[in-house]
């Protein structure tokens, strides 16, 4: 049990890291290095790839920061832990969820705009860029909302990882010594 604990924690660390610090380093880096791209279809094409690459590793780790998240959940119900720190449980619970949800939501809203921004190839089809343009613009919008709220329900589920921690210790020391009185 000790050992799959560790393996879950280590998954689910390793996880949180991938899936925090990718839209980290796309906010701090790469959005600023395209600036020095020429056109605003080679800055789009650029961050396009990117992504689609990102993506490979994104899903699979907010995956795994949820599968993990339920292993210790479910190794954490055989231990004695005080109210509080079961409150803590209960919020990391949301913001895993929350991160899971609109994560993968961010991924299938990110392909549809990896295919909404591709042009028109035929006359027909162009009379239909306005509107393809308005559909391009709701997606964008829809795409920032989205990663700033899986941003932040990850930077929720790592600050609040050590509070947790911090609680389950301090609920072990308080069972044991209310073991000892009660004996």
């Amino acid at each position: 049990m000790k050992s799959l604990a560790v393996a879950a924690g280590a998954i689910h660390g390793l996880s949180l890291s991938i899936a925090y610090g990718g839209p980290v380093f796309a906010k701090m880096g790469l959005k600023r290095a395209l600036r020095k791209a020429h056109s605003k279809e080679e800055r789009r094409a650029i961050l396009q790839t990117a992504w689609k690459q990102f993506s490979k590793v994104n899903v699979p780790a907010h995956v795994g920061l949820a599968a993990s998240w339920l292993v210790l959940r479910s190794l954490l119900r055989r231990v004695y832990l005080d109210r509080n720190t079961k409150g803590l449980l209960v919020a990391k619970d949301v913001l895993i969820a929350g991160a899971l949800i609109t994560g993968v939501a961010a991924t299938i809203n990110g392909k549809a705009l990896s295919r909404a921004s591709k042009p028109a190839k035929t006359g027909e089809e162009a009379t239909k860029t306005s509107t393809n343009k308005k559909h391009y613009g709701k997606l964008l919008r829809l795409e920032k909302k989205l990663g700033r709220a899986n941003m932040a329900f990850l930077a929720g589920a790592i600050i609040i990882s050590p509070a947790i921690g911090m609680g389950i210790l301090r609920s072990q020391r308080m069972g044991f010594i209310a073991r000892l009185f009660n004996r």
